[in-house]
């Protein structure tokens, strides 16, 4: 079966990526395409799998629920929560 490039993919690694900057490029450009998600999640329902999308990066309260109506299942939020004034807090705005 031959693979199909989604528009994100290109910036994916698994690799962990060392330069803060870098990383903050491409969690923005992920971020900001939610089509991709969309995209993801159509595909994966498409084949039957049982496979959770998660994002990591880039999660706060305005892209939280995006993300989650795009298809993504797991967020992870930890800069976001961990920098806030009040982190339980955050943390129930999130699941809201």
């Amino acid at each position: 079966m031959p693979s199909t490039q989604l528009s994100w993919s290109r910036f994916i690694e698994i690799l962990p990526i060392e330069s803060y900057e870098v990383k903050l490029f491409y969690l923005s450009k992920s971020v900001r395409s939610l089509a991709s998600v969309v995209q993801l999640r159509k595909m994966i329902d498409r084949k039957g799998l049982n496979t959770l999308i998660q994002i990591d990066g880039g999660v706060n309260n305005i892209t939280a629920p995006k993300l989650f109506e795009c298809g993504a299942d797991v967020l992870v939020a930890g800069n976001y929560v961990f920098s806030s004034p009040n982190p339980m807090e955050t943390i129930a705005d999130l699941k809201k």
